[in-house]
């Protein structure tokens, strides 16, 4: 039979084998930033994983006092903190009524609940406004041909706080097209960073001018929000191919007026030496005007001295006749 003494050592060899396998689970923590609240406020669920995981999540949820999910969003966990939030507000549906309300953490090590009172107001705080999520629309604007690739971005944000929600549901995103009698939907959006969510698609070949009509409808933590935006097609603005060919035609013209201009102003220095040489034939031919003028008026006092000298002949010549008789 064993003493007391094997025993013991017995037991404590198989906890020293055994100590070095057993894991220490970790610690989790969940709660709000305040213990009750009322209509439609702000709130904000916080806890922390004390394992630090890297690249987890932990997914919250939101539960009324009958057990119906009202709110519930995956975020990130910090791998240095183990600290992880989810900012929303309450209220907006019905589901909110008066009582006690449970909120619940799960991390991949663990699980941790905690409770806060709910008072339900019949209106929402601040007025019927407060009780949406607010979209905004940008992109997608102006003259898009067919073929064209479409961008269009919308921001949501909770119309409470202002803050945008860490996941959003698109219930509707479709555009009708010019006389569409159904609408297309839209591709799923891209989500670059909270709240921002783009949505790219290439017009079909054969889109027909005219205006699109864009809706989108979102849903985030038993809130909704609508937006309706537009955008234009028209086919005289030319494919992608026809805007190159005539990207390259304007180059052309524009390399013709250059040339144009040069020869313009070739012609214009041609034109300059051309009337400096016209002014000085002018005046040449000024110059020989009064020459001429000079010859003729030389002319004519040559014609009076000739007829004067005519005269005299002919006087002479009667003198002499008058003296041959005489001298018979």
């Amino acid at each position: 039979m064993k003493t007391l003494s094997a025993i013991a050592a017995g037991t404590i060899i198989a906890f020293l084998l055994v100590a070095p396998t057993l894991v220490f689970a970790a610690t989790i923590t969940v709660g709000t930033d305040k213990a009750s609240y009322s209509g439609t406020s702000a709130i904000t669920y916080s806890g922390t994983d004390s394992a630090l995981p890297s690249g987890e999540n932990a997914v919250i949820t939101v539960k009324n006092p009958t057990g119906v999910v009202v709110d519930t969003a995956s975020v990130p966990i910090s791998s240095t903190t183990g600290a992880f939030s989810y900012a929303s507000v309450t209220g907006g549906t019905a589901n909110w009524v008066t009582g006690t309300y449970s909120v619940t953490a799960v991390c991949p090590e663990g699980t941790a609940s905690a409770t806060f009172s709910y008072t339900g107001t019949g209106a929402p705080s601040g007025g019927a406004a407060a009780n949406t999520l607010l979209i905004s629309t940008a992109g997608g604007a102006g003259n898009l041909f067919p073929g064209m690739t479409v961008t269009l971005a919308a921001y949501v944000a909770f119309a409470a706080n202002g803050t945008a929600p860490s996941s959003t549901t698109w219930t509707i995103a479709q555009y009708w097209g010019p006389g569409a009698t159904t609408p297309t939907s839209l591709p799923a959006a891209s989500n670059p960073s909270r709240g921002v969510y783009v949505w790219s698609w290439a017009l079909a070949a054969a889109a027909a001018n005219g205006n699109y009509i864009v809706q989108l409808q979102a849903q985030s933590g038993g809130l909704y929000g609508q937006a309706v935006t537009s955008f234009s097609v028209n086919a005289l603005v030319g494919t992608a191919a026809a805007q190159t060919a005539n990207a390259a035609n304007v180059a052309t013209i524009l390399a013709n007026q250059a040339t144009a201009q040069t020869s313009l102003s070739a012609i214009s220095t041609a034109v300059g030496g051309l009337s400096t040489s016209i002014a000085s034939i002018l005046t040449s031919t000024t110059a020989n005007g009064q020459t001429l003028l000079t010859v003729l008026s030389n002319q004519a006092t040559v014609g009076t001295s000739l007829t004067a000298i005519q005269n005299s002949i002919t006087s002479l010549s009667t003198s002499v006749s008058g003296i041959s008789p005489q001298l018979a």
